[in-house]
């Protein structure tokens, strides 16, 4: 959370701040943003208090966290795959199309998960999804 992050002005200045046009998820944006030219530390005292009851939080709405979710892998989609490789970018898109899912938004869901088979077509729980398929639709020939 970006509440916990303690960042000095001129690292902030160093990558021209928050990218406001970022509906949600701006701190993990800027994390890898920092991280491109900043090591990080971890300091286990808490550093905020998080008041989460207020109904119009931004982390509340879920169409504003699928689209915030989604700008951040576009964003940063060439850095996952260089750095982490195609199995990550599609663990993202995954993730984006369930969050697109539970925002009742099943068009942008069905896009990111075809972005998943895309780049990670070989995962075992797909063929065996494709597999029910096929002998399921020679079941009823």
């Amino acid at each position: 959370m970006f509440q916990g992050l303690l960042v000095t002005r001129e690292a902030l200045a160093h990558i021209d701040y928050l990218d406001e046009s970022i509906r949600s998820y701006q701190e993990w944006d800027t994390v890898i943003r920092l991280a491109k030219y900043y090591e990080f530390a971890f300091i286990p005292q808490p550093t905020f208090i998080w008041n989460f009851r207020n109904a119009t939080s931004l982390s509340k709405n879920l169409s504003g966290n699928a689209a915030g979710y989604n700008q951040v892998v576009a964003k940063h989609r060439w850095s996952i795959l260089c750095w982490l490789g195609p199995k990550a970018l599609a663990f993202h898109y995954q993730t984006a199309g369930y969050l697109f899912r539970q925002a009742g938004d099943n068009v942008q869901a069905r896009r990111r998960l075809r972005l998943v088979h895309i780049w990670w077509p070989f995962r075992p729980a797909s063929f065996v999804r494709l597999a029910r398929r096929l002998f399921s639709s020679r079941a009823g020939k």
